[in-house]
């Protein structure tokens, strides 16, 4: 089982990255083997500020950001492996401008999502939680309130009691704990794999040095833990 953080594709980037993840699977996984991405495969930048702008510009933008969502969905997938998708907040931008913007009114449908439109993959819309093989994948746990949780591995462990995995805060994290004299469960935070100018944006470049860009394997995974340890694999373009 292969495990990809939040890609973050825009059509500014480069999407050599998503090769080079297929061909990481392809040295470590077997057919039928998992490849689970938690969230966030597109930035979805024109949904950020939809609002700005007129309504051809807007679709114009938007237009640009599926077309290069496709293309990176194509280097990635291979019909060899398993495919299981999460959506993040960054693919609900597009299901919060379809409710908010009147100008988005039937062009727009969440179906465009190119997995979506793909019936052999495992797929949860964002909020939502996929167990395989007794890990339960989400792209990150919600309060009470609605808020992203964050924090460590261990505290969300804590949180969710069971084998979990996240995305959204970019850090790669591990925790694990014995729950009786034969089994292990563990919360693992995915860390990311979009591009590396994305760690240069503004908002984040106070936290983007605790980031890790990669790819996490996870082997002979069995009622919820990799039996056969975990193997991380960094990015370097």
């Amino acid at each position: 089982m292969m495990i990809v953080g939040d890609t973050h594709d825009l059509p500014s980037h480069s999407q050599e990255r998503f090769e080079w993840a297929l061909e990481v699977a392809d040295h470590y996984l077997d057919k039928g083997d998992w490849i689970v991405q938690v969230g966030d495969f597109g930035d979805w930048v024109s949904f950020s500020s939809f609002d700005k702008g007129t309504k051809g510009h807007v679709e114009e933008n938007y237009e640009a950001d599926f077309v290069s969502a496709d293309a990176a969905w194509r280097k990635f997938y291979n019909p060899r492996y398993r495919y299981c998708v999460v959506e993040g907040n960054h693919e609900y931008r597009i299901q919060k401008a379809i409710k908010e913007d009147y100008r988005l009114d039937g062009l727009l449908s969440m179906n465009r999502l190119p997995w979506r439109r793909n019936h052999r993959v495992v797929q949860a819309p964002y909020g939502q939680k996929v167990c395989i093989n007794g890990v339960h994948f989400v792209h990150h746990l919600t309060s009470r309130t609605g808020r992203a949780v964050s924090g460590s591995a261990q505290s969300q462990f804590r949180k969710f009691r069971g084998s979990l995995v996240v995305g959204h805060s970019h850090v790669w994290d591990w925790f694990e704990e014995a729950i009786d004299h034969d089994n292990r469960q563990f919360c693992m935070i995915a860390g990311h794999l979009s591009h590396p100018d994305h760690a240069k944006e503004e908002w984040c470049r106070a936290t983007s040095h605790d980031w890790w860009s990669g790819v996490t394997l996870l082997f002979d995974v069995k009622d919820g833990f990799p039996h056969g340890g975990i193997v991380r694999e960094p990015y370097r373009p």
